[in-house]
């Protein structure tokens, strides 16, 4: 055997040295471990500070999303008023900015002051310091340099500017917000909304909350403008909220430093690690010649601290599932994406192999369970808990489980092959020898259960559950905010729909509280009650708003009785306008309802039914007229058919109303205008307004009629032909009196020249006949000549009669005959 070297000879001399001198040896291991420990403890000291960074970055995640929703709460106020504000630039009616500006302040109390600046100068203004403002202030050229820059940047963005927070004097903190009034793509003016900082820091932060944690923020330029500024030297946690075009810093450390948070934990450990170190001397001095028993000790107390360094590993894991489920809890928009993304942490971070989110219906449910959404790590083989027709049973007993304690179950599965029941809670991972249930959302009627798995038999201990529960109360409360969020924007959406749509409403809207007294009417109501601005109206009772008498008292009273007994009233009223005129108006009460059905106020919707009523009166007078009209008066529109047909219409043609509507006049009567054109009244009309004439219509029965017809065009309010009026008189009677007087008087005339004729034929003969009497002479010449002239006297008084029958006549014709001349 060969002989020991130098070096191994001087080791075993040292080793009999310290077993020789035991003190020495324990002051040697004491002094060898105090390095060690001194080691240990600045790596203790980083991991608790890495620990504490973990927790500190949580808390502060949770306060930065806070403040940066209810920054961006203020954000999407400033848009939904600015694009309320184009609207009204837009429009053709005028705008009412004090009232946006009104509703918009009432809306929000942390709204210290808002205004619009058309053309950048300040119009109209509301304050809660100031009420009347301070109009008339130039933004534009503001000398406040900060003002024009902010202005600037309003002006060339499309979106809202937010500037930096202020500190005022008194101790108050400000944050103005503005953005660019456009009208199509010009710039038309500038919103300006002026947010006290308080409530919104309030709202992220709450009056509690800050005690954990040393906080700070500062803004782009590094001025800091809430909390502390010392946090920022002391090697912070800082999370970056964006503001539009700009960011915050939120910082946050524990109160006094990193090194006061750990200082317990290092006592204990220091106190804990000289124990031990004491212990050990101890035991090297009392048995430092038992090597094995040394040896022993070392290693048990290796496997400890391998022990702490595993759960330390699992604790790590969780913290960087809770970290990174932090972090990605803002991007999530759906209730769906926020489960698949923690099974994802879960799976790709947490270095779980499965997990997986279900739902619990109510137990009359025939299926209770109804998986969402699951992660499974590559190469991890299972059953599809998705797949049709599964059988659930197994996962839902889990769930109900865990939902029934409202505490974590844990279940080990048995190794593959085995006959244990129990392996079957595995199916959807075979690999795995563990799974924890955790039930979120306690107390909802549809709560949610989150699965995890496991490889290791041994996972879930105290440490990584106390974790793994806090991160499901994580993920409770970030549902539960998607849920409020999404109730919210439908709500406020809702609300807004409604708000514009009682706006726009042509009917007089009004709301009354239960007390009678008005406390919302819309701009219809004003206008047709003859009222300028609301407040003239809000407030007052509605028996002062309109004290005719005791009957229209009495009638108020009933129809707010019977509104609140049967829940709405429907009837015609006549309300007086402001100036005292009278109006009809159709009135519909409602009683409005909250969710539980206890009642809130009263609605009345008025409509304004003057005009009809006015038409209906002159419809049924114009009616009355047209009835005791001797003439047929028929309508025809600009096609010629026929609209309208009186009462004498029908009695003159024999056609009724319903059989002549929608016909053309001259194909229903056959019309016949002799001497002129087809329709000729028609274009008469409409060039002179008025036609006059005599036609020839035909009854039902076929009978001819002669009727005198005007012909009248009408003209709609611009002016176009939109239809003509036809009155028409029968003259039928008439024109045959007239047809047989023109044949009395050719009867007369033809008798009169026959007469003429006759007289000349017998005088012709007679004086041949006187002639030759004369010739003959004697006695019978002259009883011929005496004859002869008693024939021709006889003649010329027939003449001395045709002269006075001819008088007659002329008279006749002209006192009786004056219409067939005319017509001649």
């Amino acid at each position: 055997m060969a002989a020991p070297s130098g070096k191994d000879q001087n080791i075993q001399a040292f080793r009999h040295r310290l077993r020789a001198h035991p003190f020495l040896g324990a002051i040697v291991i004491f002094v060898v471990l105090l390095l060690l420990l001194s080691w240990g403890a600045q790596v203790y000291v980083d991991s608790l500070e890495g620990q504490d960074r973990i927790v500190t970055d949580r808390h502060l995640m949770v306060y930065r999303n806070g403040l940066e929703n209810s920054l961006y709460s203020r954000i999407v106020l400033v848009r939904d008023t600015g694009a309320t504000v184009e609207g009204q630039v837009e429009s053709t009616a005028p705008p009412d900015f004090y009232e946006i500006l009104f509703i918009t302040a009432s809306s929000n109390p942390a709204i210290q002051d808002i205004s619009i600046a058309p053309g950048g100068v300040v119009e109209y203004q509301y304050s809660s310091n100031n009420p009347t403002g301070n109009p008339r202030v130039d933004l534009v050229h503001s000398s406040d340099p900060e003002v024009r820059t902010e202005v600037a940047r309003a002006l060339e963005s499309n979106d809202v500017v937010v500037g930096r927070p202020m500190t005022h004097p008194d101790g108050s903190q400000t944050l103005v917000i503005r953005k660019a009034i456009r009208n199509e793509s010009e710039v038309w003016g500038i919103l300006t909304v002026t947010f006290d900082l308080s409530p919104l820091l309030q709202e992220s932060l709450g009056p509690g909350n800050t005690s954990a944690l040393a906080l700070a923020i500062r803004d782009g330029s590094g001025e800091v403008f809430y909390g502390d500024p010392a946090v920022f030297g002391e090697s912070p946690v800082i999370r970056r909220i964006s503001v539009q075009d700009g960011f915050w810093d939120f910082a946050a450390t524990p109160p006094g430093g990193w090194d006061a948070a750990v200082a317990g934990r290092m006592g204990v450990f220091w106190a804990g690690g000289l124990a031990t170190l004491f212990l050990v001397s101890g035991l090297v001095f009392l048995g430092i010649s038992s090597h094995s028993s040394l040896t022993r000790a070392v290693k048990e107390r290796t496997r400890d601290l391998e022990q702490e360094k595993a759960t330390l590993k699992k604790m790590n894991r969780a913290l960087e599932v809770i970290s990174e489920y932090n972090s990605d809890l803002v991007k999530a928009k759906t209730e769906p994406e926020l489960l698949q993304q923690i099974c994802d942490i879960l799976v790709t971070s947490g270095d779980y192999p499965f997990s997986w989110v279900g739902s619990l219906s109510p137990r009359n449910h025939p299926h209770r369970l109804s998986p969402l959404v699951c992660a499974r790590s590559p190469g991890v083989k299972g059953e599809d808990i998705f797949s049709r027709g599964r059988d659930l049973s197994r996962e839902e007993s889990i769930a109900e489980q865990a939902v029934a304690k409202s505490s974590p179950v844990i279940m080990r599965c048995p190794e593959p092959g085995t006959e244990d029941p129990l392996r079957t809670e595995c199916a959807l991972c075979p690999d795995c020898r563990s799974l924890i249930a955790l039930s979120l959302l306690s107390g909802d009627p549809s709560p949610l259960v989150l699965v995890i798995y496991s490889t290791s038999s041994e996972a879930f201990d105290n440490e990584e559950v106390a974790l793994l529960l806090q991160l499901s109360a994580d993920l409770s409360f970030g549902v539960r905010s998607i849920r409020t969020r999404v109730a919210r924007d439908a709500a406020e959406k809702e609300l807004l729909v409604k708000g514009y749509a009682l706006n726009s409403s042509v009917s007089g809207i009004a709301l009354a509280n239960l007390d009678g007294r008005f406390t919302y009417v819309n701009d219809s109501f004003l206008k047709m009650f003859g009222y300028t601005r609301a407040e003239e109206v809000l407030g007052n009772s509605i028996f002062s708003f309109d004290p005719r008498n005791e009957f229209e008292k009495e009638l108020i009273k009933t129809i707010i009785d019977t509104t609140m007994k049967d829940g709405g009233w429907i009837g015609q009223v006549e309300p007086v306008r402001r100036d005292g005129t009278k109006f009809y108006a159709d009135l519909l009460v409602n009683l409005v309802h909250d969710g539980t059905g206890t009642p809130l106020c009263m609605m009345a919707s008025f409509i304004d039914v003057s005009d009809m009523k006015n038409a209906e009166e002159r419809i049924a007078y114009q009616g009355r007229l047209l009835s005791e009209v001797a003439e047929a008066i028929v309508t025809v529109d600009e096609n010629f058919r026929i609209t309208s047909w009186s009462p004498k219409a029908v009695a003159m043609f024999g056609w009724e109303r319903d059989e002549a509507t929608g016909k053309k006049l001259e194909d229903l009567l056959r019309s016949q205008f002799p001497g002129i054109e087809e329709r000729e009244n028609y274009r008469a009309s409409r060039e002179k307004g008025v036609w006059y004439g005599q036609t020839r219509q035909r009854k039902k029965d076929g009978t001819l009629l002669y009727v005198d017809l005007i012909t009248i065009a009408t003209r709609d309010p611009d002016h176009k032909i939109d239809g003509y009026v036809n009155v028409m008189h029968d003259v039928t009677d008439r024109v045959r009196i007239e047809e047989l007087k023109r044949e009395a008087f050719s009867q007369i005339d033809k008798n009169f020249m026959q007469m003429a004729i006759l007289n000349d034929e017998i005088r012709n003969p007679l004086s041949v006949i006187v002639g030759l009497a004369s010739l003959e002479g004697g006695e019978t010449g002259e009883k011929i000549i005496r004859q002869a002239e008693e024939i021709n006297a006889i003649i010329t008084q027939l003449d001395q009669g045709w002269i006075e029958s001819a008088k007659v006549r002329e008279f006749m014709r002209k006192h009786y005959g004056a219409e067939e001349e005319r017509r001649k």
